[in-house]
């Protein structure tokens, strides 16, 4: 695999987009982040050739993304309890992670709410 560099993550519902040059063939000789002079052409990640030259196996975006929900909710748990046992506090996070961790409390909250307002009004 020559000349391949991959970076950080599109995000969420965005199509990862690389770079490719070809040999004389029309095949993929290397692959890019960023376009230049000899990496022009665009190509998705789900590009089936692309995919093939990376040596990706031939697993579903959409597969990635549902583990990507739920490690976020594992690592939003994880916090969740580093915080209730006192080793860290939420205030030694960036402010933005802090805005971000109290407002999936709060919805988190509303949604257990929700559940419980649910199951009481149902007919038994």
């Amino acid at each position: 695999m020559a000349n391949s560099s991959l970076t950080a993550d599109p995000p969420p519902g965005a199509t990862r987009m690389l770079y490719v040059r070809r040999d004389a063939q029309g095949q993929i000789a290397s692959v890019k982040n960023v376009a230049d002079h000899e990496h022009a052409e665009r190509c998705p990640l789900d590009n089936p050739e692309l995919r093939s030259y990376l040596q990706l196996p031939g697993i579903p975006p959409q597969q990635l993304e549902e583990s990507d929900a739920h490690l976020v909710r594992v690592i939003d748990d994880l916090i969740e309890t580093l915080i209730r046992k006192q080793v860290i506090s939420i205030t030694d996070l960036p402010q933005a992670a802090q805005d971000k961790l109290l407002n999936r409390r709060r919805l988190r909250d509303a949604l257990s709410h929700e559940a419980l307002l649910g199951a009481d009004e149902s007919p038994v």
